[in-house]
């Protein structure tokens, strides 16, 4: 089975038994819904702050990767329509139950292209500790679908760790299949299948993809970080 199927169907299928530390590793344990909207408010306030990503009410934006909706809610507060999509229809299903909200709404996605079934344009496409998953197809097919979607003048605002992997991360990566094989799914907290591992690229690399794309790049911040942004528009 190809990369891109492996991580479309671990993060469809088997991401939520491993509980909201998969979403996020600060997250492990909380099962409090209003602590998860606080922290959502503190992650879009942060990345607002660092990127100086547009917002308004006369504006609308696309989340992808959005997950059980902890940064889409307080991208609502923010934004005159905020979109969710996620491959993941359980973590879907647990932002529509609590989901009050009616500029705020939710869609599956199949992993493979962005299409929102709303057939809507966006101001802003939104992604956070999501695009360094992606397989090298899936990556391109994103980009290429966020340039389509966005208005002229929209911006793709995402996060990406692009820290170089060395020799004890590439070690722990071969215990993780290891155990993997034998039927351990989860290892020091971490999830053992290959589909839940970050795929390494470099700022140029990413850089080429967006300006293959159509985009103009207009900053990185955090370069070789764990929490590199990135903000690029259509012209």
């Amino acid at each position: 089975m190809n990369d891109l199927n492996e991580m479309t169907r671990w993060w469809r299928g088997e991401a939520a038994s491993h509980g909201r530390s998969v979403i996020d590793m600060t997250l492990r344990g909380s099962e409090n819904w209003a602590a998860l909207l606080t922290n959502g408010q503190q992650e879009v306030a942060r990345a607002v702050s660092i990127t100086g990503m547009r917002t308004g009410p006369e504006w609308s934006c696309l989340e992808v990767g959005c997950g059980i909706g902890r940064l889409t809610f307080a991208l609502g507060e923010r934004f005159g329509h905020v979109t969710g999509v996620d491959v993941n229809c359980e973590f879907i299903e647990t932002a529509r139950i609590h989901n009050d909200r009616l500029n705020v709404c939710f869609e599956a996605a199949d992993g493979r292209q962005l299409s929102p079934r709303s057939g809507k344009t966006f101001d802003v496409i939104f992604s956070y500790e999501v695009f360094h998953y992606l397989p090298d197809g899936t990556l391109k097919s994103y980009i290429s679908a966020a340039y389509n979607l966005l208005r002229s003048s929209g911006q793709l605002v995402f996060e990406f760790n692009t820290r170089p992997i060395f020799w004890r991360t590439r070690t722990a990566a071969i215990i993780r299949s290891c155990l993997n094989m034998v039927g351990v799914r989860e290892w020091r907290g971490f999830p053992t299948a290959r589909g839940a591992r970050r795929i390494p690229r470099t700022v140029q690399e990413l850089s080429e993809h967006l300006q293959g794309a159509g985009f103009h790049l207009k900053t990185v911040i955090g370069e070789n970080t764990s929490a590199t942004w990135f903000v690029a528009e259509r012209p």
